[in-house]
Protein backbone atom coordinates (compact mmCIF):
# COMPACT_ATOMS: atom_id res chain seq x y z
CA UNK A 1 0.00 0.00 0.00
CA UNK A 2 2.66 2.66 0.80
CA UNK A 3 4.10 2.33 -2.70
CA UNK A 4 0.72 2.64 -4.41
CA UNK A 5 -0.19 5.57 -2.15
CA UNK A 6 3.03 7.36 -3.18
CA UNK A 7 2.24 6.76 -6.86
CA UNK A 8 -1.34 7.98 -6.46
CA UNK A 9 -0.21 11.11 -4.62
CA UNK A 10 2.62 11.81 -7.08
CA UNK A 11 0.31 11.52 -10.09
CA UNK A 12 -2.70 13.15 -8.39
CA UNK A 13 -4.71 10.07 -9.30
CA UNK A 14 -7.34 7.99 -7.55
CA UNK A 15 -5.82 5.15 -5.50
CA UNK A 16 -7.83 2.50 -7.34
CA UNK A 17 -6.67 3.72 -10.75
CA UNK A 18 -3.03 3.84 -9.64
CA UNK A 19 -3.25 0.32 -8.22
CA UNK A 20 -4.87 -0.95 -11.42
CA UNK A 21 -2.10 0.50 -13.60
CA UNK A 22 0.74 -0.89 -11.50
CA UNK A 23 -0.83 -4.35 -11.18
CA UNK A 24 -1.32 -4.53 -14.96
CA UNK A 25 2.32 -3.58 -15.54
CA UNK A 26 3.62 -6.07 -12.97
CA UNK A 27 1.61 -8.83 -14.63
CA UNK A 28 2.57 -7.81 -18.16
CA UNK A 29 6.30 -7.87 -17.37
CA UNK A 30 6.12 -10.95 -15.17
CA UNK A 31 7.23 -9.09 -12.03
CA UNK A 32 6.08 -9.59 -8.45
CA UNK A 33 4.96 -7.13 -5.81
CA UNK A 34 8.45 -6.93 -4.28
CA UNK A 35 9.40 -4.86 -7.35
CA UNK A 36 6.46 -2.48 -6.97
CA UNK A 37 8.47 0.39 -5.47
CA UNK A 38 10.91 0.37 -8.41
CA UNK A 39 8.07 0.19 -10.94
CA UNK A 40 6.45 3.21 -9.27
CA UNK A 41 9.74 5.13 -9.32
CA UNK A 42 10.21 4.40 -13.03
CA UNK A 43 6.68 5.53 -13.84
CA UNK A 44 7.01 8.77 -11.87
CA UNK A 45 10.43 9.51 -13.37
CA UNK A 46 9.05 8.91 -16.88
CA UNK A 47 6.04 11.17 -16.40
CA UNK A 48 8.15 13.96 -14.87
CA UNK A 49 10.81 13.71 -17.60
CA UNK A 50 8.67 13.41 -20.73
CA UNK A 51 5.36 14.51 -22.24
CA UNK A 52 3.32 11.67 -20.73
CA UNK A 53 1.21 11.16 -17.63
CA UNK A 54 0.47 8.03 -15.61
CA UNK A 55 -2.72 7.23 -17.51
CA UNK A 56 -0.85 7.41 -20.83
CA UNK A 57 1.95 5.20 -19.50
CA UNK A 58 -0.56 2.67 -18.24
CA UNK A 59 -2.35 2.56 -21.59
CA UNK A 60 0.91 2.17 -23.49
CA UNK A 61 2.19 -0.62 -21.25
CA UNK A 62 -1.11 -2.47 -21.48
CA UNK A 63 -0.55 -2.92 -25.21
CA UNK A 64 3.22 -3.37 -25.44
CA UNK A 65 4.16 -4.90 -22.07
CA UNK A 66 3.65 -8.64 -22.68
CA UNK A 67 5.20 -8.50 -26.19
CA UNK A 68 8.18 -6.48 -24.94
CA UNK A 69 8.73 -8.97 -22.10
CA UNK A 70 8.61 -11.97 -24.44
CA UNK A 71 10.99 -10.21 -26.85
CA UNK A 72 13.53 -9.71 -24.06
CA UNK A 73 13.01 -5.96 -23.69
CA UNK A 74 13.35 -4.67 -20.13
CA UNK A 75 10.73 -2.62 -18.33
CA UNK A 76 12.94 0.47 -18.10
CA UNK A 77 13.89 0.35 -21.79
CA UNK A 78 10.23 -0.06 -22.76
CA UNK A 79 9.18 2.83 -20.53
CA UNK A 80 11.98 4.95 -22.01
CA UNK A 81 10.76 4.25 -25.55
CA UNK A 82 7.20 5.13 -24.53
CA UNK A 83 8.43 8.36 -22.91
CA UNK A 84 10.34 9.44 -26.02
CA UNK A 85 7.34 8.67 -28.20
CA UNK A 86 5.31 10.87 -25.87
CA UNK A 87 7.70 13.73 -26.59
CA UNK A 88 6.84 13.28 -30.27
CA UNK A 89 3.10 13.39 -29.53
CA UNK A 90 2.61 9.62 -29.86
CA UNK A 91 0.97 8.74 -26.55
CA UNK A 92 -1.20 6.25 -24.71
CA UNK A 93 -2.59 3.31 -26.65
CA UNK A 94 -1.15 4.74 -29.87
CA UNK A 95 2.41 4.45 -28.48
CA UNK A 96 1.76 0.96 -27.11
CA UNK A 97 0.31 -0.45 -30.31
CA UNK A 98 3.03 1.20 -32.40
CA UNK A 99 5.83 -0.32 -30.34
CA UNK A 100 4.12 -3.70 -30.30
CA UNK A 101 3.74 -3.53 -34.08
CA UNK A 102 7.39 -2.55 -34.54
CA UNK A 103 8.59 -5.53 -32.51
CA UNK A 104 6.30 -7.86 -34.42
CA UNK A 105 7.63 -6.54 -37.74
CA UNK A 106 11.22 -7.02 -36.56
CA UNK A 107 10.57 -10.58 -35.39
CA UNK A 108 8.62 -11.62 -38.49
CA UNK A 109 9.48 -9.20 -41.30
CA UNK A 110 7.80 -9.40 -44.67
CA UNK A 111 9.93 -10.21 -47.71
CA UNK A 112 10.06 -6.55 -48.73
CA UNK A 113 10.99 -5.48 -45.18
CA UNK A 114 13.73 -8.12 -44.98
CA UNK A 115 15.17 -6.93 -48.30
CA UNK A 116 15.21 -3.29 -47.15
CA UNK A 117 16.89 -4.20 -43.86
CA UNK A 118 19.48 -6.26 -45.71
CA UNK A 119 20.13 -3.31 -48.02
CA UNK A 120 20.59 -1.03 -45.02
CA UNK A 121 22.79 -3.53 -43.20
CA UNK A 122 20.37 -3.77 -40.28
CA UNK A 123 20.03 -7.16 -38.60
CA UNK A 124 17.38 -7.26 -35.89
CA UNK A 125 17.79 -10.91 -34.89
CA UNK A 126 20.66 -12.81 -33.28
CA UNK A 127 21.95 -16.21 -34.39
CA UNK A 128 19.17 -17.97 -32.44
CA UNK A 129 16.41 -15.89 -34.02
CA UNK A 130 15.80 -13.75 -30.94
CA UNK A 131 15.33 -10.00 -31.09
CA UNK A 132 18.52 -8.05 -30.42
CA UNK A 133 18.64 -5.08 -28.05
CA UNK A 134 15.89 -2.68 -29.10
CA UNK A 135 18.15 0.29 -28.39
CA UNK A 136 20.82 -1.32 -30.56
CA UNK A 137 18.34 -1.75 -33.41
CA UNK A 138 17.37 1.93 -33.16
CA UNK A 139 21.09 2.75 -33.31
CA UNK A 140 21.59 0.61 -36.43
CA UNK A 141 18.65 2.26 -38.16
CA UNK A 142 20.02 5.65 -37.17
CA UNK A 143 23.45 4.91 -38.65
CA UNK A 144 22.02 3.30 -41.78
CA UNK A 145 20.51 6.54 -43.06
CA UNK A 146 17.15 4.85 -43.63
CA UNK A 147 14.71 7.00 -45.58
CA UNK A 148 11.07 7.54 -44.72
CA UNK A 149 10.12 5.07 -47.46
CA UNK A 150 12.50 2.48 -45.98
CA UNK A 151 11.01 2.88 -42.50
CA UNK A 152 7.45 2.61 -43.78
CA UNK A 153 8.32 -0.52 -45.74
CA UNK A 154 9.91 -2.16 -42.70
CA UNK A 155 7.38 -1.16 -40.04
CA UNK A 156 4.17 -0.30 -41.88
CA UNK A 157 1.81 2.67 -41.63
CA UNK A 158 1.13 2.40 -37.87
CA UNK A 159 4.53 1.52 -36.44
CA UNK A 160 6.57 3.37 -39.09
CA UNK A 161 5.98 6.92 -37.81
CA UNK A 162 6.73 5.84 -34.23
CA UNK A 163 10.03 4.24 -35.19
CA UNK A 164 10.94 7.32 -37.23
CA UNK A 165 10.28 9.42 -34.13
CA UNK A 166 12.62 7.24 -32.05
CA UNK A 167 15.34 7.16 -34.71
CA UNK A 168 15.15 10.93 -35.21
CA UNK A 169 15.72 11.46 -31.46
CA UNK A 170 18.60 9.02 -31.62
CA UNK A 171 19.72 5.91 -29.77
CA UNK A 172 21.65 8.18 -27.39
CA UNK A 173 18.40 9.71 -26.17
CA UNK A 174 16.94 6.23 -25.63
CA UNK A 175 20.03 5.09 -23.72
CA UNK A 176 20.00 8.24 -21.63
CA UNK A 177 16.32 7.94 -20.74
CA UNK A 178 16.71 4.24 -19.90
CA UNK A 179 19.58 5.01 -17.52
CA UNK A 180 17.57 7.80 -15.87
CA UNK A 181 14.71 5.38 -15.24
CA UNK A 182 17.03 2.73 -13.83
CA UNK A 183 18.46 5.29 -11.40
CA UNK A 184 15.09 6.67 -10.32
CA UNK A 185 15.05 5.20 -6.81
CA UNK A 186 12.97 7.18 -4.32
CA UNK A 187 11.50 9.68 -6.75
CA UNK A 188 7.90 8.48 -6.29
CA UNK A 189 7.99 9.27 -2.56
CA UNK A 190 9.81 12.54 -3.15
CA UNK A 191 7.24 13.79 -5.67
CA UNK A 192 4.38 12.49 -3.52
CA UNK A 193 5.70 14.44 -0.51
CA UNK A 194 5.97 17.58 -2.65
CA UNK A 195 2.41 17.15 -3.96
CA UNK A 196 1.13 16.86 -0.39
CA UNK A 197 2.71 20.15 0.71
CA UNK A 198 0.72 23.37 1.08
CA UNK A 199 -2.98 23.94 0.56
CA UNK A 200 -3.52 21.08 -1.89
CA UNK A 201 -2.11 18.54 0.56
CA UNK A 202 -4.06 20.02 3.46
CA UNK A 203 -7.33 19.76 1.51
CA UNK A 204 -6.54 16.17 0.52
CA UNK A 205 -5.83 15.24 4.14
CA UNK A 206 -9.03 16.95 5.29
CA UNK A 207 -11.07 15.04 2.69
CA UNK A 208 -9.39 11.83 3.80
CA UNK A 209 -10.21 12.54 7.45
CA UNK A 210 -13.84 13.29 6.51
CA UNK A 211 -14.08 10.01 4.59
CA UNK A 212 -12.68 8.23 7.64
CA UNK A 213 -15.32 9.88 9.81
CA UNK A 214 -18.08 8.76 7.42
CA UNK A 215 -16.80 5.17 7.58
CA UNK A 216 -16.81 5.22 11.38
CA UNK A 217 -20.33 6.68 11.44
CA UNK A 218 -21.60 4.11 8.97
CA UNK A 219 -20.08 1.23 10.93
CA UNK A 220 -20.93 2.36 14.47
CA UNK A 221 -23.87 4.75 14.33
CA UNK A 222 -25.89 3.62 11.31
CA UNK A 223 -26.81 0.19 12.72
CA UNK A 224 -28.18 1.87 15.88
CA UNK A 225 -30.19 4.39 13.86
CA UNK A 226 -31.45 1.62 11.56
CA UNK A 227 -32.58 -0.43 14.58
CA UNK A 228 -34.40 2.55 16.07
Amino acid sequence: MPGVLDLAAASQMDLGEAADITSNILTGFGQNTSELAHVNDVLVKAMTSANVDLTMLGESMKYVGPVAKSAGMGFEETAAAVALLGNAGIQGSMAGTALRGAMTKLLTPSEDAANVMAKLGVNALDSEGNLKSFTGIVGELEKSGASTADMMTIFGQRAGPAMMALVSQGSGALVGMTEQLKDSGGIAKSVADTQMEGLNGAITEMKSAFEGLMIVLSEDILPIITKL
